[in-house]
């Protein structure tokens, strides 16, 4: 079954640059990642528990526009670079390319859909040691680039190798109690996705993960969506507002920013 909120992936041309706007801005703490070689691009993270913000970049443009991860992620520094002003550059903003979902059953999770191909992934770390992961989206498996605007906002669902790097008992069991800059551990609590058509994507996200939406308290025609204890909710787009809105737990005092194409709120805990 899905048991959460995965991770969240946000594009950017320079990893390192946007990683320390990042701590400058939030104190959020952005560790190591590494290299996609079968998808041509390279990471770094932000844990949160067992949640976790993705970095995202392009290492290698050939391989990247020959997969549908890599193709997502160039069409989303395509089309940020295109809607940014002369000097505002993606290297230190981003855009936010979509979110996986935590599955424990990843076979059982993709059956309901009856159109997801699950396909393995690994990432080879700076340390030599091996993250390894299945993943399930809808369409065939090699699929490559889809237009930038049909494919926001990207999303499938993952399920993590417990055996390999980084999802071993000891180290889920370590970053529970991880402390960061801001002074407290990080939890993500719910993801706001802004879409032209709450409609066409709760349906499409219902096909493709089986996720079952209802209308959100906020109103607006907004449709939430639980998974495990925390939710996904999808809202009209607004102008002046990011397409992604990220609620934290963490820290001491409330903050609201617009950082990487996103805007993050903070409440203390």
């Amino acid at each position: 079954m899905l048991v959460g909120l995965d991770h969240l992936i946000v594009a950017v041309v320079d990893l390192d640059a946007a990683a320390e706007r990042l701590e400058a801005s939030l104190g959020l703490e952005v560790g190591d990642g590494g290299r996609h070689p079968a998808l041509g691009t390279e990471n770094r993270l932000a844990w949160w528990g067992d949640s976790y913000l993705e970095l995202v970049a392009i290492e290698d443009a050939r391989t990247a526009a020959a997969n549908w991860f890599g193709a997502a992620v160039a069409a989303t520094l395509a089309e940020g670079g295109a809607a940014r002003a002369p000097g505002h550059t993606l290297a230190s903003d981003g855009a936010p390319v979509g979110l996986a979902l935590a599955s424990d059953d990843l076979a059982s999770d993709a059956a309901v859909t009856r159109s997801a191909t699950i396909s393995d992934g690994q990432r080879a770390r700076p340390d030599g040691r091996v993250v390894r992961w299945r993943m399930a989206r809808s369409g065939p498996a090699g699929s490559g680039a889809t237009p930038p605007r049909a494919t926001w906002p990207t999303v499938f669902m993952i399920e993590h190798d417990r055996t390999a790097a980084e999802w071993t008992d000891q180290e889920r069991a370590a970053r529970v109690r991880a402390v960061h800059p801001l002074g407290t551990p990080v939890r993500l609590r719910a993801v706001t996705l802004g879409v032209p058509t709450v409609t066409g994507t709760v349906g499409r996200l219902g096909r493709e993960l089986g996720l079952l939406f209802r209308p959100a308290l906020v109103g607006g025609g907004a449709r939430d969506a639980s998974i495990g204890r925390q939710s996904l909710r999808v809202a009209p787009v607004r102008p002046g507002v990011p397409r992604m809105t990220i609620d934290l737990s963490g820290g001491v005092e409330a903050r609201e920013l617009d950082l990487l194409g996103c805007r993050w709120r903070l409440t203390p805990g």
